[in-house]
């Protein structure tokens, strides 16, 4: 079984793009693709590889926020869209 997968986030005061840079590294490795518009995407892909890939996504976020401060990376929402892909 496969889903697909689209995960769309923002990120505040994230300067030179090191917190996404960071995600993109995780994003690539499972297999997601990068539309340039702020979504990562997978057609078909690896269920279990997907969701630990977000859960580690969110709890970097989540440690960001433990650690907010004025000028600090934040994110500004961070949405997902998954269903079966009917092989």
């Amino acid at each position: 079984m496969k889903w697909r997968v689209i995960v769309r986030m923002g990120l505040a005061n994230d300067a030179s793009s090191i917190v996404r840079n960071t995600f993109e590294t995780k994003f690539k490795g499972c297999g997601f693709l990068n539309t340039k518009t702020g979504t990562w995407e997978s057609p078909a892909i690896d269920p279990n590889c997907a969701a630990r890939t977000i859960s580690d996504v969110l709890r970097e976020l989540a440690a960001l926020a433990n650690n907010f401060q004025s000028d600090s990376p934040c994110m500004s929402h961070f949405w997902v869209y998954l269903d079966k892909v009917e092989e």
